[in-house]
Parts: structure tokens; C-alpha cells; sequence
């Protein structure tokens, strides 16, 4: 059901942009957008936080949709432009420093604008599934990239996304909004691209990591 609910969220954000791209100037409108209709899709949710320091009086649970959320629990690194709090707490972090169920980063390319690809988002959010797989805990990550229309006419600086996931990452099949696993959307005025991040690739990049740690230990 939730992530029935984030792509019911997901698909309004997306409709809105593609029939009223100008009204979208930055990343933040979009941001905004999605947030809201998050929160509002998930507004049967409530996080409790009586596990966990809060700093609040008398306040018992909230809605676990965040903007700008620090993905590591000891307040050092990358945020993500929009997270859902995940139901497994870390008693040893405060409540801005909490597991991520999901988390969303968003990318615009807007007109004359230089080109700035999700690649960074993607490893970012690669690189927290990994920290929840080690966890236990399933973790969902979405990287959406939004095209404005007059900025299509300089897609010829644009890479193939397509190609660049062959290459990068390998092929597979999966979910465009995975259970426990990464996907990178593409949207523009005509179309919508959602491509999901093999689980292989995502299971190798885990093996490194580990053997890498065990390498530096």
C-alpha cells in the first residue's frame, strides 16, 4: 500500500509538470509539489517519536514525510530532497537523524541551462540502500529527472539515460517503484521514462562495499 501511495503521488507531480511545465522555475516548486501531495497521500501515516529524541513537549507521533533529510544518522553527509520515515527507529539518533522507508531526490533541467544528470542522486541513493540492506531494513530510492520543454531542443547534450544504465549498471527487469531497491525517472512534456536499477547491480555495488570495509579494516 505505500508504495501504491508514493506512486499515486509521484504520477499527480508528474501530470501537473507536463501540463503546466512553466510553472515549475526550480527544483524547489517541484520539491513542494511533491511533498504535499505525499503528505497528503499518506496522511493515514503518523511516526511515533517516543523512542527517540525529539526536543518537543507533549507530542507523541507526526507525519513521517520530510524535506531536506539527513540520511546519515550522525548528522554528516547528503540530504535528500524528500523523505518517508521508515517504522524501524535508531533509539541512538534524534529525530532529524532517523532510518529513511524512502527517500526522493529530484533533478530540473530547465532552458539554456548547463546539463546536470541524476547520476549523483542515483549513487547517493545506491549508497543508502546499501546502509539499510546491511541494516535489514527494505529501502525504496527514486531519482526523477524533469525536462522543461524549451530545454529539449539542447537534449543533444544529453546523454542517453537508457544507454548510460546499460553501460553503468547492466540491464534487468524490475520494478518502476521498487519495494526494496532504486529507480531513475525521466520526464518530460511527451513522455515519461521510469527505469529501474537492476537488483544485480545493486547486490554487486553491496559485495564491494563490504569487501572494500573489510580491506580497510
Amino acid at each position: 500500500m505505500l508504495i501504491d501511495q508514493l506512486r499515486n503521488a509521484v504520477s499527480e507531480t508528474v501530470r501537473e509538470f507536463r501540463e503546466h511545465p512553466a510553472d515549475f522555475l526550480s527544483e524547489n516548486d517541484i520539491q513542494s509539489l511533491l511533498f504535499a501531495e505525499l503528505r497528503h497521500e499518506l496522511s493515514n501515516l503518523r511516526y511515533d517519536v517516543g523512542h527517540v529524541e525529539h526536543r518537543f513537549s507533549q507530542i507523541h507521533a507526526i507525519s513521517p514525510v520530510k524535506t531536506e533529510y539527513q540520511l546519515n544518522p550522525k548528522g554528516l553527509g547528503p540530504r535528500v530532497d524528500i523523505a518517508v520515515l521508515s517504522e524501524v527507529q535508531n533509539a541512538g539518533s534524534n529525530l532529524w537523524r532517523q532510518p529513511c522507508r524512502i527517500a526522493i531526490e529530484i533533478k530540473l533541467w530547465q532552458p539554456g541551462g548547463p546539463w546536470t544528470g541524476p547520476w549523483e542522486d542515483v549513487e547517493k541513493l545506491k549508497s543508502y540502500w546499501q546502509v539499510a540492506r546491511n541494516s535489514g531494513v527494505p529501502f525504496t530510492g527514486i531519482a526523477v529527472l524533469f525536462v522543461h520543454p524549451i530545454a529539449e531542443q539542447w537534449r543533444g547534450d544529453m546523454p542517453d539515460i537508457e544507454q548510460w544504465l546499460e553501460e553503468t549498471i547492466g540491464t534487468g527487469t524490475g520494478s518502476d517503484f521498487p519495494s526494496d531497491g532504486i529507480a531513475l525517472h525521466l520526464v518530460t512534456q511527451s513522455h515519461w521514462k521510469q527505469l529501474s536499477i537492476p537488483s544485480k547491480s545493486l547486490a554487486s555495488a553491496l559485495i564491494e562495499s563490504r569487501e572494500s570495509g573489510e580491506t580497510a579494516s
